[in-house]
């Protein structure tokens, strides 16, 4: 059995305009999250976030991100692991 629905064609082409808008913005969110996870952080960029969540009375959660690493001091957390740390001190900003 074959059900047919009359909808008007300004309807159909609005739902196609809605798809494309949806598509796109899904592109978009797709792009976006991809350049954040392939953000790079300098020693510069992380030690500037974590002096200004100090300032801002979080500095013993600074010391707790710089300890889950496994070292005493910034300056000894691997480069690989900067743009891990950043992502976990913009969180405790938030």
């Amino acid at each position: 059995m074959k059900v047919i629905i009359d909808i008007p064609n300004e309807a159909v082409e609005m739902l196609k305009d809605m798809a494309t808008a949806l598509q796109t913005i899904a592109k978009t969110i797709t792009v976006e999250q991809s350049k954040q996870e392939e953000k790079t952080f300098s020693l510069e960029e992380v030690r500037a976030k974590l002096i200004d969540l100090s300032r801002k009375g979080k500095r013993e959660e600074v010391k707790g991100l710089i300890k889950q690493f496994d070292v005493q001091r910034l300056t000894d957390v691997p480069k690989t692991f900067l743009s891990e740390l950043m992502r976990k001190a913009e969180e405790i900003d938030e």
